[in-house]
């Protein structure tokens, strides 16, 4: 048995989708006779926040559920047997997800989690082995250390109810959990693998999506490499952008010096194939239906072009939609031109607006083009034949643990194309035959029509041989890296055959992406749809529902849903009130921290005021603990140089060292505390009675200025 899982955000809220993959009954075969390999979904679920730790408390509350339903339910009880939460993830042999590091570490936290139910399970087996005198005497001694670590039987005493029973029950929990490992390091390698068993695998259309990025990467660190930023493909500004990127180039012309803001608006500004598709996909199949040319372009299109086309949608960001993209400008580039012209010309004020000009611009630029065309190139070779292969296997519900092979012919196959890259563009080729070696499979090409294309621009794009080299290398390492589960000497290279059966995953994580998107589409159009009830259209509809319940249900099970849904009034706003209480709680112990904080800031620098500068080098070796601290907060306030950036030093000989450096610089000149820069020029070894006159003499001054304030004031009223 495996999960899978996946997150995503709607209307502020964050959702997750879960689904199971195990063996199951066949309810079309004769009584049950035959077990397939079946995928359950477990919902939508909201969470109170997108923290893996709040994850792994989901899949614990959504366990429990179905545990305490099941051994409530009169079928759990016509069963014979209890469902318990420890055998569950026993049982867990692995997860499958995409590969952010929060899904990552999710998956890592469960290996954790069933690490502890192994170690309870072993635990309690051994205890049924024991004499009752045993386990009375093992816990008499756990129990005496857990009142030794409280300090004592005093202090043990002092403690609350409430207080005791919790760390009893912390202490039994880990009582048990002692002797689970005991019994564990006794056991077999072979009973330990099988028990620890627990592999991560990713999904294999994110392997494509963050290789093709991987490769892009160093398309784009291709020309600053060599030199050639004068031959980059055109600048793409946005509206606010281009201005103070043009300003920025004038004053290049000039020589003048470059303005902050102008190196600002010139880095955030992008370039390149990828922009290029991005700004095509929002002009011609915009996510949003009030903007872009959508309709008026596909009509155009068809009746000049003479097929019907959508643009691939860019503008939502699907899997392979760039490289899609890619192709079809290359496809159709003259097209493109010809409908921004079109365009251009039936408005009323005949001009491009800022995006379409950046498009025109970007179809226009041979390094561009270029780059559209390396991405393109790669889709036929590697990526749609991978994707059509991942997507095959999962529809076949292949294992992903038996691809291995697979992926690694991946690497071998991108490798040969950057050792030779005539095998995919060599001049003598023959388009119609080329494919057996080029593409992945050996299969034809996916469009036959865009490969032609590409041979024929090849020779006006100088750089292209080395980019695409350039493109392959960078796709073969990220690849590398993000099939980092299958290198050798890994879980799933080493795992046998009977282990990757128990930890059978599928190779995309198409359920848990798919049923996010269905549902945000369904709560789009249904808003008045609670949770509880999607989640009952979509459990009924895809764990095969209505089979299991013709097969295993009586009338008593009827009338335990019944029973249930009933009940179930107020879920929903139980479900709102966590979410509102969660953030309320999170907000005030916030609020408290800033305040405790707040007030301990006060009191130091309280404290730190009525203290006195040290500059006296001798004296440093002899400061310690807090006063050491409070020296080096006050020569920092002071102004010292040394101690402006960078961090605090943290080890006492580092701050002792920083103190003296201080010291040092202030008796330079290097830096002065203010009184200093106040005093400076004046005798500050004056005489009380020098003092006296001094003060005598201002006085006089200040008279004289008053005096001479109302004669200008006199004036001024004249």
């Amino acid at each position: 048995m495996t999960f899978s899982a996946d997150g995503t955000s709607h209307r502020s809220i964050n959702y997750n989708s879960r689904h199971v993959h195990l063996i199951a009954e066949d309810y079309t075969s004769p009584e049950g006779s035959s077990k397939q390999q079946v995928t359950r979904t477990f919902g939508i679920q909201s969470s109170k926040d997108g923290s893996s730790e709040e994850a792994i408390a989901d899949w614990e509350n959504t366990l429990k559920k179905i545990i305490d339903l099941y051994n409530n339910s009169p079928l759990g009880k016509r069963s014979g047997g209890l469902l318990k939460f420890i055998e569950l993830l026993i049982n867990l042999a692995g997860m499958s997800t995409d590969h952010c590091a929060k899904e990552k570490k999710d998956a890592r936290l469960l290996e954790t989690l069933k690490a502890w139910a192994v170690d309870q399970h072993l635990g309690e087996e051994k205890m049924l082995e024991m004499t009752l005198e045993e386990v009375c005497d093992y816990f008499k001694k756990a129990e005496e250390e857990m009142i030794r670590k409280a300090g004592g039987v005093n202090k043990w005493n002092k403690l609350s109810d409430i207080k005791k029973a919790e760390r009893k029950a912390k202490m039994i929990e880990e009582a048990v959990a002692e002797l689970g490992k005991e019994e564990f390091d006794n056991l077999s390698d072979e009973e330990k693998h099988i028990f620890r068993l627990f592999i991560w695998a990713g999904c294999g259309c994110h392997k494509d999506l963050n290789t093709i990025r991987g490769g892009y990467l160093a398309v784009a660190a291709w020309w600053i490499e060599n030199g050639l930023e004068e031959e980059h493909p055109v600048l793409l500004a946005n509206r606010d952008n281009d201005p103070v990127v043009q300003e920025r180039a004038t004053a290049l012309e000039k020589g003048d010096t470059l303005t902050p803001a102008q190196e600002r608006a010139f880095h955030k500004s992008t370039r390149g194939a990828i922009k290029t598709a991005e700004i095509a996909g929002a002009i011609f199949n915009n996510k949003d239906d009030k903007r872009g040319h959508h309709d008026i372009f596909r009509y155009w299109w068809w009746e000049h072009v003479g097929v019907p086309f959508t643009f691939p949608d860019t503008s939502n960001n699907r899997f392979q939609s760039y490289c899609n993209a890619a192709a079809a400008l290359i496809l159709y580039g003259d097209k493109f031109k010809d409908f921004l012209e079109s365009l251009r010309i039936n408005k009323q004020n005949p001009t491009l607006n800022h995006m379409e000009l950046n498009l025109w611009k970007a179809l226009h630029c041979t390094s561009t083009v270029t780059e559209l065309a390396v991405l393109a190139i790669y889709a036929e070779a590697v990526s749609y034949p991978y994707m059509k292969a991942i997507c095959t296997s999962d529809a076949q519900k292949k294992n992903m643990l038996d691809l291995g092979p697979f992926h690694s012919r991946v690497y071998d196959h991108m490798q040969k194309i950057i050792a030779n890259p005539d095998i995919l563009i060599g001049k003598d080729l023959d388009i119609s035959e080329s494919y057996k070696t080029a593409t992945l499979d050996g299969e034809k090409w996916q469009n036959p029509a865009v490969v032609k294309k590409i041979f024929d621009l090849i020779p006006t794009l100088p750089h292209f041989h080395n980019l695409l080299i350039a493109f392959f290398k960078g796709a073969a390492q990220t690849w590398e890296r993000f099939t980092s589960e299958f290198a050798p000497g890994g879980l799933i290279d080493e795992a046998t055959a009977e282990e990757r059966e128990l930890a059978h995953m599928p190779a995309t994580n198409d359920e848990n992406e798919g049923l996010l998107g269905s549902f945000r589409r369904l709560m789009h159009y249904q808003p008045q749809l609670t949770l509880l009830s999607c989640n009952a259209l979509i459990m009924f509809f895809r764990n095969n529902t209505q089979a299991f319940m013709e097969t295993k249900f009586t009338e008593e099970d009827y009338q335990y849903i019944h029973k249930l849904g009933r009940e179930a009034n107020g879920e929903e706003k139980k479900r709102r009130n966590e979410l509102t209480d969660f953030r309320d709680q999170r907000q005030a112990k916030k609020t408290a921290r800033k305040e405790v904080w707040e007030q301990n800031a006060k009191a130091t620098a309280e404290q730190i005021a009525q203290l006195e500068l040290v500059f006296d080098k001798e004296k440093v070796p002899g400061l310690k603990g807090t006063s050491l601290k409070d020296q080096l907060r006050l020569f920092k306030s002071a102004g010292a140089p040394n101690l402006k950036q960078g961090p605090m030093p943290t080890k006492v000989a580092d701050i002792r060292k920083a103190l003296v450096d201080a010291i040092d610089l202030h008796t330079n000149g290097a830096w002065k505390l203010i009184q200093d820069e106040g005093s400076e020029g004046e005798n500050i070894n004056l005489s009380e009675e020098e003092e006296d006159e001094e003060d005598e003499e201002d006085e006089e001054d200040e008279e004289d200025e008053e005096e001479g304030w109302e004669d200008i004031e006199g004036y001024e009223s004249e």
